[in-house]
C-alpha cells in the first residue's frame, strides 16, 4: 500500500454552496449557518461527497485516476468551513484471481 497525502486545502461555505448548486444538494446544513447551529453543529458542513471528490483530486495529483476502478470511501467525522483538511489516500493493489476447479 502506497500512502500519500495532498496539501491542506481550506473549504469554506462558498465551496459548498457551488458543489450543491452542481449536485443539487441543498441540504441548508451546507449553507445555513443558523440552521446548523440549531443542529449544534459549529458552522455549516461539507457534503460527504465534496470531501471523497477531494480525496480523489489528491489521487490524481500523485499519478492520475486511469488505474481506479472503484472508490470505497469512510467519512469519520463533519467537515466544517474555513477548517483546514488534510487528505490522505491510499493506494491498494487488489488482484482478482480466478479459481480453476480442473487444477
Amino acid at each position: 500500500m502506497k500512502s500519500f497525502k495532498k496539501a491542506a486545502t481550506k473549504l469554506g461555505k462558498e465551496h459548498f454552496v457551488r458543489y450543491a448548486s452542481v449536485v443539487g444538494d441543498f441540504n441548508p446544513i451546507h449553507y445555513d449557518l443558523d440552521y446548523a447551529k440549531k443542529l449544534n453543529m459549529p458552522t455549516v458542513v461539507a457534503q460527504g461527497p465534496l470531501v471523497v471528490l477531494l480525496a480523489l483530486d489528491a489521487i490524481a495529483a500523485e499519478g492520475g485516476l486511469s488505474n481506479v476502478k472503484g472508490v470505497v470511501a469512510r467519512i469519520t467525522g463533519p467537515v466544517f468551513a474555513d477548517s483546514e483538511v488534510e487528505l490522505r489516500a491510499a493506494r491498494l493493489l487488489v488482484y482478482q484471481a480466478a479459481w480453476n476447479a480442473d487444477r
